[in-house]
């Protein structure tokens, strides 16, 4: 594991048992939402982990590609879906919290 996964796997497993760890959680408390993805999300009128658990990462996709007018690396779809799976599940396992998890995508396939 790279030494910024492990220092953000470390700030999150000490968010989540902290006993009065925010009800809400922000895009960026999601492993797979960084700056650029949080700045779509948010431009798509996502701007909680809440809110992103009710969207369907294909539509959020879809729509991203309308907005701007240009296709969208595949991956980005990847991002949503493992970010829509850590919003719906606060403790999911970290191999299925990263876009690239093999075990994500079969999943999905």
């Amino acid at each position: 594991m790279s030494a910024s996964l492990n220092s953000r796997n470390t700030r999150r497993a000490r968010r989540a048992g902290e006993p009065h760890a925010r009800a809400t959680r922000c895009l960026r408390d999601l492993w797979s939402v960084g700056p650029n993805i949080e700045r779509d999300l948010q431009s798509l009128g996502v701007q909680t982990a809440q809110q992103l658990a009710r969207r369907s990462p294909e539509r959020l996709y879809r729509q991203l590609e309308r907005t701007t007018g240009k296709k969208q690396d595949p991956c980005v779809l990847d991002t949503f879906r493992a970010a829509v799976a850590q919003a719906l599940d606060p403790n999911l396992p970290i191999e299925q919290c990263v876009w690239w998890s093999e075990l994500r995508k079969k999943d999905k396939r």
